[in-house]
């Protein structure tokens, strides 16, 4: 019977790095519980299971299979809350992004915000768009639409770049969104071509 780690060696050996940095980040999530309210213990948990995979790892014949698997390791990320912030971080790093954080607490206008992702020295923020934000109903949806923007606005007034990123266009065309992510927030970016083995399907 095959165990949670070496299945997660197997995601990062022999699936397509997005698919691997997703997978393995909601894996980590899942099975560490965890949690952005107690995010040190959470941390905690995520750093002891990411040790047992690093050791499955090292089991494995080839060195370059290590050496991939342990490279994508160190980019899943358990705070993600969802398939596309995993899928985002992914594309972050494809994309030779400068140094981020996810899961901020912004407090603005005294309400407290947390931002999917958040560039502090640019101060860009970026949220990820999908059904589970917005809903599925019409008035669900506008209620939240509404939220949102009122959200951005708050943000922006206290010097905020908020980026609003539909969840589809990470899976459908990322080459689209980092050329859209270049016009409106150019600094997130290092003046590097991207990582090639990262775009592999």
């Amino acid at each position: 019977m095959t165990t949670l780690r070496e299945t997660a060696r197997d995601i990062l050996i022999f699936s397509p790095p997005a698919v691997a940095v997703a997978e393995v980040s909601m894996l980590l999530r899942s099975v560490t519980g965890y949690s952005r309210w107690q995010r040190q213990d959470s941390e905690s948990r995520a750093s002891s299971f990411r040790a047992l995979v690093e050791r499955t790892i090292d089991e494995a014949e080839s060195v370059k299979s290590k050496r991939r698997a342990l490279e994508l390791l160190s980019m899943c990320d358990p705070a993600c809350e969802s398939i596309a912030e995993a899928y985002f971080a992914w594309f972050l790093h494809a994309f030779n992004a400068h140094p981020w954080k996810t899961q901020v607490e912004i407090l603005a206008d005294g309400s407290l915000f947390v931002a999917d992702f958040c560039f502090p020295d640019q101060k860009v923020l970026v949220e990820i768009e999908g059904f589970t934000k917005l809903g599925a109903e019409r008035k669900e949806i506008g209620r939240n639409l509404d939220a949102l923007m009122q959200r951005s606005n708050l943000l922006s007034a206290q010097g905020w770049n908020v980026i609003h990123v539909p969840a589809q266009q990470i899976f459908v065309d990322p080459i689209a969104l980092y050329t859209h992510l270049r016009q409106v927030a150019a600094g997130i970016f290092a003046m590097r071509p991207p990582q090639k083995w990262l775009l592999r399907t």
